[in-house]
């Protein structure tokens, strides 16, 4: 019985291991089948690997930055403005600084004639005048040079804080511009005071013991015309006589004055031409809110893209277009300069997007598939002109040259506008486009701005998203910061205007001290001597203010365009306000002046001033 029973144990095993082998057989087949495949994939992998391309190093620099290069900008916009106005500053201290002394040596003619007659060289009395006018400059560009080191840079870097996160604020002194701002400022001071000197020193000591002779009275050219000069009362025919006769203080109010209305005009006037970037491009030249970036021109066919952009409720209307960075083949004295080459897909949609006009005249510029238009900004540092032929380089460096056939009005950036048949004639490939304009609805997509950023994001072959309004923002705060700086202008020029009133109008009483005494004499009250010389020094800052408005006009026009950065373009025009604010300060400063004029008029001795030193 056992031994039966193993013979069937045994019968079992071998059919079980029948079995077994059966199922070996079954499963290395399938096995070498899915090992086939297995290979052969590995095979299509490492070809797909082999057939890939070497890749490319990008290597990035603080100037690709944004932050940086974006306060780097900034830094030159300063430091450009910081190459002009001192100049004018300067002109106008030496200005002051003549006045100031020549008030000095009028008073102390008989002190000139005296040492003269003692026996003192013109020489050794001029010295006595220079070493006073460079002792008060010295001292003047010691407190000017401790303070400027530290406040002007303090201002303008506390306006930057604004837009940026700055480390400490470091003023180190700076021995070389200090040096140099001290030296040109006593040169300036030693000039005028010699040349106020001179006319003195030539003078016998007996002229110089006595009174300065009064200009002597003419006939004017106002006095031939009859019909009107009969028409004026006696008082304002005096002050035009005495603005006539006294020529050397008229032409100095007159440019003192216009100096410094100038320099306020230009102050507003730098205001008035950056916050045009703003207002202008964003606001009237662009009319779309939204730059997409893509990967590739496919994406155009992307199902979820499409649904997004078709979406009233989102987008109002877009235009695919390809921005190329390019090069400018500069031509002869031309910089070099990058160019972006934009190219829409549909030439007759393109000013639905932005508007195509000239800036001096706001006539419409005609955009068409045969239009070559470049910038206003690229056609000045190009010396280009309608007709003339630009050179480009692509960014695969394949060169092409365009006719130009209009010059278009833009602030930012550099652009050349053609059409998708120019640029693929131009140079031989087709554009592909790789990004998208959308204009939103007005009251702003549904979801708002930062929701349809991120589902445009969430796209697959979405690469970027730029909104036109973070652009604006950031032009904005750019505006905010130099406003603290034409503050610091125009506050400095008010006061170099408050000085050189004050110095002209009390030069004027001064020298007419004894003909103000002799009016007081014939029954003037003190409200009437006032108002003789208030009329003049109004009548003064009026022809003064309307000159410094003409000269304010080509200032600010050599100081902007000394101050555009190369990818910006600056606004040439200032607005009325700014001429208005600009006459009406210089109007209160000589108000002012009359106001503290007033107190030595009154106080003007009729004895004294009527004694006779001969």
């Amino acid at each position: 019985a056992e031994y039966e029973d193993g013979l069937k144990k045994l019968a079992d095993a071998k059919e079980e291991l029948a079995q077994g082998w059966q199922d070996y057989r079954e499963g290395q087949a399938e096995a070498d089948r899915e090992l086939a495949e297995a290979e052969e994939k590995i095979s299509d992998a490492e070809r797909e690997i082999s057939d890939i391309e070497e890749g490319e190093w990008y290597i990035y620099d603080r100037q690709d930055n944004t932050g940086f290069a974006s306060y780097s900008s900034n830094t030159d916009k300063i430091a450009a403005i910081g190459q002009v106005f001192p100049v004018f500053f300067f002109l106008v201290a030496a200005l002051v600084a003549l006045t100031t002394m020549t008030r000095m040596v009028e008073e102390e003619r008989q002190q000139i004639g005296t040492m003269k007659a003692l026996g003192y060289s013109s020489p050794q009395i001029a010295v006595k005048y220079l070493l006073y006018a460079a002792a008060a400059s010295l001292l003047g560009c010691i407190c000017g040079v401790a303070l400027g080191m530290q406040l002007f840079p303090t201002v303008i870097i506390n306006a930057y804080n604004i837009m940026y996160f700055l480390p400490g604020i470091l003023t180190p002194f700076d021995w070389t511009l200090a040096l140099f701002s001290s030296i040109a400022a006593i040169l300036c001071t030693l000039a005028a005071t010699f040349g106020a000197c001179r006319a003195a020193l030539r003078e016998s000591p007996a002229r110089l013991m006595l009174p300065k002779a009064p200009e002597p009275g003419k006939r004017i050219l106002l006095e031939r015309v009859t019909p009107l000069w009969k028409r004026l009362k006696f008082t304002q025919k005096v002050t035009a006589r005495n603005l006539m006769r006294y020529k050397k203080r008229f032409f100095m109010t007159v440019i003192g004055i216009s100096g410094c209305t100038a320099l306020l005009v230009t102050g507003f006037g730098i205001r008035d031409s950056i916050s045009d970037i703003v207002d202008i491009q964003y606001g009237e030249l662009s009319h779309y809110q939204l730059i997409v970036g893509l990967l590739h021109e496919d994406a155009l066919e992307d199902a979820e893209l499409l649904d997004i952009l078709d979406d009233k409720s989102q987008v109002e209307n877009w235009l695919a277009a390809l921005q190329e960075s390019g090069q400018v083949v500069p031509g002869a004295r031309a910089p070099e300069d990058s160019v972006t080459i934009f190219v829409p897909s549909e030439p007759e949609r393109l000013p639905e997007f932005f508007q195509f006009r000239h800036r001096s005249d706001g006539q419409a510029v005609e955009y068409s598939k045969d239009a070559v238009i470049i910038t206003e900004k690229l056609a000045e540092r190009q010396h280009l002109r309608v007709g003339d032929t630009i050179r480009v380089k692509n960014q695969d460096e394949t060169e092409a040259a365009f006719t130009i056939t209009d010059i278009c009005e833009n602030y930012v950036s550099h652009y050349l506008y053609i059409s998708a048949e120019a640029y693929q004639e131009a140079f031989g490939q087709a554009a592909e486009m790789n990004s998208l304009l959308c204009a939103l609805p007005e009251g702003g997509p549904a979801g708002g701005e930062g929701g349809l950023t991120t589902q445009l994001l969430k796209c697959e072959d979405v690469a970027m998203t730029t909104s036109t309004a973070e652009l604006s923002a950031s032009f904005s705060n750019s505006i905010q910061s130099i406003n603290y700086i034409v503050v610091v202008l125009i506050i400095s020029a008010g006061a170099l205007a408050f000085v050189v009133v004050y110095n002209l109008t009390n030069i004027n009483v001064t020298e007419r001290e004894k003909e103000l005494a002799t009016i007081k004499v014939l029954g003037f009250y003190d409200s009437e001597v006032a108002g003789y010389v208030y009329r003049e020094t109004m009548a003064l800052t009026l022809i003064g203010t309307g000159a410094g408005l003409l000269l304010g006009m080509a200032l600010h026009q050599f100081v902007i365009r000394t101050a555009e950065i190369d990818m910006v373009m600056f606004g040439r025009a200032i607005y009325a306000p700014s001429y208005i604010i600009a006459a009406l300060l210089t109007f209160l400063f000589s108000v002012l002046v009359n106001l503290v004029m007033y107190r030595k008029l009154k106080n003007i001795s009729m004895v004294e001033s009527m004694k006779a030193p001969e």
